[in-house]
């Protein structure tokens, strides 16, 4: 926070193989296995009060990853999952000092959100037994 009133707009994207979780599988192909998109827009209005906000976008597919978990019997199994996994995040700060001085009176509100949406074909095999 500072005097001037001013403004920041950033985008900013990334490709990887996706190798780790969420795609957590190599592919052993050519192309990204995951990609991610993110926007950030803030500023200050005046001198005591400044904000920010952020939309992020995830894109992976997966092939063939496994988990393992229990079934409502009980039972341990191996899941597997293959298809299109995106993630979405939305989040905002609000920050509030007297003059701009957060050293002894300020006030900060932050908030996320975020939302899922999954395409796939999942599988379930019961585990052998130890």
């Amino acid at each position: 926070m500072g005097g001037a009133d001013r403004s920041v707009f950033r985008c900013r994207g990334r490709a990887g193989r996706g190798r780790q979780f969420p795609s957590g599988v190599d592919r052993n192909k050519n192309g990204f296995g995951s990609t991610n998109f993110f926007t950030h827009a803030g500023g200050d209005l005046g001198q005591s009060i400044a904000w920010q906000t952020g939309l992020s976008h995830l894109w992976t597919s997966p092939k063939d990853r496994a988990y393992t978990d229990v079934d409502s019997a009980g039972t341990a199994v191996t899941n597997s999952f293959t298809g299109k996994s995106r993630l979405w995040v939305l989040d905002g700060v609000l920050k509030w000092a007297p003059n701009g001085n957060p050293t002894y009176n300020n006030f900060k509100l932050k908030a996320s959100t975020s939302g899922a949406r999954r395409t796939a074909i999942s599988r379930s095999t019961p585990q052998a037994a130890p």
